[in-house]
């Protein structure tokens, strides 16, 4: 049997077989050859090796961005995972290729991507054509890096390492629950305690992302040791497959870096209130159920919901990853810790997103200052 997503099988022969995709029939179905190996190692080897290096009969003088943009995707979609691909197709296509595609790779010039950046600055957005933030933008270029990357090794391209000018990045002030609203949001989900407020009552206290939330089933709740195991996440991302009937579809994978991978301390009340919920270990936390689940989006919007229902000021559901972190900062815990618990990467950035203390824990630290210093 082919091992999920990778297309190789065992033949009768006892060969392994790879399968890549050479292109299109005029219906638009994609056509597929496949190379061969006596293990499964080698057939996925083999295939790597034809698809990066069988690239002879090319004339290098002749390939767009969109050639070497589609070249570079057929070997992504062997390497990264279903999520990160996805979100690579969207960018190539939505962003690069929509722009730059027609353009030959020995044409381009640093003139030609400071204008794409620019243009991407003032109407980048595909759904209303307003400007892309900065790190979108980063995120863009960074992906065009790879790919002329890709195309210098490859095709044996001069330097296409071009110098590029991002526009600045606004320092945008984090959204945060105030002590006040915490404590009306917590009394009312306690109040009205059901799996879904459990899971907002849960992310408050944990700093869990809404897709670690969403994937989380009872089988990574640790009762013994009081904590909760963070192993996989849910998020909705592009359907990639050739004439697929829905744009989007469900993807349950593991975190995007092994620091999201984490086991995260609960106090006891909160494992009081899971114990409540009693489910089975395979059984998702939000429904009870191994099949059924509840997805970011509709999670998103019963966040609104209650917070409408109390008179909050609405926010989004990062916000209570926001305010995790804050409380945390405030009752005196060290970046480093904090950054393990929030599953991030680098601690630096811990350090950029939460280490600005509010106004009065400054105020509280000023008047700690020693007397002569007054």
């Amino acid at each position: 049997m082919a091992r999920r997503g990778e297309n190789i099988r065992k033949r009768k022969d006892g060969r392994y077989e790879a399968r890549y995709k050479s292109g299109f029939n005029k219906e638009g179905m994609p056509i597929y050859k496949s190379v061969y190996g006596k293990t499964y190692s080698e057939a996925k080897n083999n295939r790597l090796n034809f698809l990066t290096n069988n690239k002879k009969n090319k004339n290098k003088y002749s390939i767009t961005i969109k050639d070497i943009s589609d070249e570079w995707l057929e070997i992504k979609i062997l390497e990264v995972k279903k999520s990160t691909y996805a979100k690579y197709y969207d960018t190539v296509y939505n962003h690069i290729v929509a722009s730059l595609g027609g353009i030959k790779i020995s044409n381009l010039n640093q003139v030609l991507i400071n204008k794409f950046i620019k243009e991407k600055s003032i109407k980048g957005n595909t759904v209303n054509h307003s400007g892309l933030k900065s790190k979108t933008i980063k995120g863009i270029i960074n992906i065009l890096k790879q790919i002329l990357k890709y195309a210098e090794k490859q095709y044996k391209f001069g330097n296409l390492n071009f110098e590029y000018i991002i526009p600045k990045e606004e320092c945008k002030e984090i959204q945060t629950l105030s002590h006040e609203e915490q404590t009306k949001l917590i009394n009312y989900l306690i109040s009205n305690l059901d799996r879904k407020n459990l899971a907002l009552l849960v992310c408050l206290n944990t700093g869990m992302r809404i897709g670690e939330i969403c994937a989380l089933k009872h089988g990574n709740i640790d009762e013994y040791r009081s904590c909760i195991c963070v192993r996989k996440t849910m998020q909705r991302i592009k359907n990639t497959t050739k004439h697929a009937k829905t744009k989007t579809i469900i993807n349950i994978d593991d975190p995007k870096s092994k620091t999201s991978m984490r086991d995260i301390p609960i106090k006891k009340f909160l494992i009081n209130k899971i114990k409540c919920l009693k489910g089975k270990e395979n059984e998702f936390l939000l429904t009870g159920s191994c099949t059924e689940y509840i997805e970011p989006r509709t999670m998103e919007n019963h966040l609104k919901s209650v917070l409408k229902k109390i008179k909050i000021k609405e926010v989004k559901f990062h916000a209570l990853r926001h305010t995790f972190a804050t409380n945390m900062i405030e009752s005196g815990c060290d970046p480093k810790t904090l950054s393990e618990l929030l599953g991030h990467a680098d601690v630096q950035l811990t350090l950029k997103t939460y280490v600005h203390s509010s106004y009065e824990l400054k105020k509280k630290s000023i008047e700690k200052l020693p007397e002569y210093c007054a």
